[in-house]
């Protein structure tokens, strides 16, 4: 009787060891998606959207996880957000690789001639002398770092850029090529084109409140002036701008060079223009009322 306890313990302890092995033996998924732990409720949808279109697309090839810690340095692809875009770039991954870490869109032939303003990259002593020529022609400019989402800053007439950047100055002190100095200008009715492999796959008005949930066409028509506008523009003027832009995007990616990345363009002086690219990153880009499926299949197919 004094042995009954370790007879009747000792197989479960060794069943539920067993069970723990064998779910250490089982293969990793090699597509790792990382989930929106944010406070953002369009960001958290779209995130959401996105992993229920990959895994009805990738099945058991994908697993989600709570925090890019929990990855397993095994996998080959990791979708959806991080706590920092450059959390998501480790050694050997397939996706996203170099060319989806950065995208210096200033540096991309055919861009400067598509921008539909002047811009020039600059140092900090050159970049002063660029915003003093543009006032000289009474414009107001708008600067922008090289480093990924770092800072961006109007400068109007009458204030200088060392007032403009304030303590910031000294972050681009003694570099190279910190920083783009623009032409300011109004823009409007602002479009998000996602190009795979050089083929224009789906597209959205930037409105911030819609998500793929709101998308009704592969390139959705909806649109607003300005970022902060509240009314969407009617149905007609809508669909004849968007023919106007998709016309652009063609001849923009070929002059491009093709590849995968992000456009986003928009009426700048009085004509289509480009307003920057972003690195084809899912999950750390918005998407807005595009079409999902159209997206993550392309993405797939190119990169899976």
């Amino acid at each position: 009787m004094d042995n009954l306890a370790e007879i009747l313990v000792t197989p479960r302890l060794a069943s539920i060891g067993m069970a723990g092995l064998t779910a250490n033996l089982e293969p990793v998924p090699p597509y790792a998606f990382v989930l929106d732990r944010g406070m953002d409720p369009e960001e958290r949808l779209e995130n959401a959207i996105l992993w229920k279109t990959l895994k009805d697309r990738a099945g058991s090839q994908i697993k989600a996880y709570d925090d890019l810690s929990k990855v397993p340095d095994s996998v080959t692809h990791i979708f959806g957000r991080a706590g920092h875009r450059s959390d998501l770039f480790r050694e050997g991954l397939t996706y996203p690789g170099p060319m989806e870490k950065t995208l210096p869109y200033w540096t991309v032939p055919g861009f400067l001639e598509l921008a539909g303003r002047s811009i020039k990259l600059c140092d900090l002593d050159q970049a002063d002398a660029e915003v003093q020529r543009l006032h000289l022609d009474g414009k107001d400019a708008f600067v922008k770092a090289t480093r990924d989402k770092y800072f961006t800053k109007q400068v109007p007439v009458g204030t200088s850029l060392w007032q403009a950047l304030d303590a910031m100055v000294y972050s681009f002190i003694d570099e190279q090529a910190c920083l783009l100095v623009q032409e300011y200008v109004e823009m409007t009715y602002e479009y998000r084109l996602f190009v795979v492999d050089g083929q224009v796959v789906t597209g959205a008005g930037c409105i911030p409140w819609k998500t793929p949930l709101d998308n009704t066409a592969l390139y959705d028509p909806a649109m607003i002036e300005h970022r902060g506008n509240n009314k969407v523009g009617g149905p007609a003027m809508s669909n004849l701008r968007l023919d106007q832009y998709l016309a652009f995007a063609s001849e923009a990616v070929d002059r491009l060079g093709g590849g995968s990345f992000v456009l986003d363009i928009a009426m700048i002086n009085g004509d289509v223009g480009i307003v920057e690219l972003n690195p084809m990153r899912l999950g750390q880009v918005g998407i807005y009322a595009a079409n999902v499926r159209a997206l993550v299949d392309a993405v797939l197919n190119r990169f899976g």
